[in-house]
C-alpha cells in the first residue's frame, strides 16, 4: 500500500515537473521575442515627431516619438498592445495620438521594452513594462511647454494594464484611460491557451510556468490589485 502510493505521488510530480516545463517553453516561445515595430508613422496621419531616446530605471533604453502641439493643453503617454507585429507604430497608438493632437494635447509614442526600436527580447507583458511608461511620464514632465499641465496614460490592452500599474506604482499620472486591459495574470494565459486550442487541463500548467517565468514576485503584481 505505501508502496503504491509512493508510486502516485512520484507520478503526480513528474506530470507537474513537465507539465510546468512544457508550459514555461510556451511561455518562451510566445513572449521570449523581439517584436518588430509596425508600418506606421506620425507622418502618415500628418502629425509633427520627434524621436527620443529615454532610459528605464532599470536600465533599458526605450526610444519613442514624442508628437507636440503647440500651445497644448496637456499630453498623455500612449501605450501598445501585445501583437506579432506592433508597438508605438501600432494603428491604435497612431490614431489615439491623432485624436488627441487635433483636440489640442501632445503625446509620447514609446516601443515598451522588447519591441520596435527598443531594447529587449522577453516581454513580460506589464511586470516590468510599467517603468517604461513611468519613464516615458517623467519626460513629458520636464517639458517646458507642459509645466502645470495634465499628463496622464493611455492605453489599450496591454497597454491599458500598463497604464493602470505604472500610474499606482509611480503614484503618477493626472488621468488613465485603460482600454480592455487583461484582469490578471490567470485571465490573460487562460484566454491565450483557449484561442492556441489547448486543453483546459494545461492551463494551470502555464499558470504555474509563469510564476517561473515572470518571477515570484510577480504575482503580487496583478492589474486589480492596482486599481483605485
Amino acid at each position: 500500500m505505501i508502496k503504491t502510493i509512493k508510486i502516485i505521488i512520484i507520478v503526480l510530480l513528474a506530470i507537474v515537473i513537465l507539465g510546468t516545463g512544457i508550459g514555461y517553453w510556451q511561455l518562451s516561445l510566445q513572449l521570449g521575442r523581439h517584436i518588430p515595430a509596425a508600418a506606421g508613422t506620425p507622418a502618415d496621419y500628418s502629425l509633427p515627431s520627434e524621436k527620443v531616446t529615454l532610459t528605464a530605471s532599470d536600465g533599458v533604453k526605450i526610444v519613442a516619438w514624442y508628437v507636440k502641439k503647440e500651445g497644448a493643453k496637456g499630453a498623455a503617454v500612449i501605450l501598445h498592445g501585445y501583437q506579432d507585429v506592433g508597438g508605438k507604430a501600432e494603428e491604435y497608438v497612431l490614431r489615439t495620438a491623432k485624436a488627441l493632437y487635433d483636440a489640442g494635447y501632445s503625446s509620447l509614442l514609446p516601443d515598451l521594452r522588447s519591441f520596435g526600436e527598443s531594447d529587449g527580447n522577453k516581454s513580460t507583458l506589464f511586470v516590468n513594462e510599467w517603468k517604461d511608461a513611468v519613464t516615458s511620464y517623467e519626460y513629458l514632465r520636464t517639458q517646458p511647454e507642459l509645466k502645470n499641465k495634465p499628463i496622464g496614460y493611455i492605453g489599450d490592452s496591454m497597454g491599458g494594464a500598463v497604464a493602470i500599474v505604472a500610474a499606482s506604482q509611480s503614484q503618477t499620472g493626472g488621468f488613465v484611460v485603460a482600454s480592455v486591459p487583461p484582469y490578471n495574470f490567470r485571465t490573460m494565459l487562460t484566454a491565450w491557451m483557449k484561442q492556441d486550442g489547448y486543453p483546459a487541463f494545461f492551463v494551470p500548467f502555464v499558470r504555474h510556468a509563469g510564476l517561473f517565468y515572470f518571477g515570484f514576485d510577480s504575482a503580487d503584481l496583478t492589474v486589480e490589485q492596482n486599481l483605485p
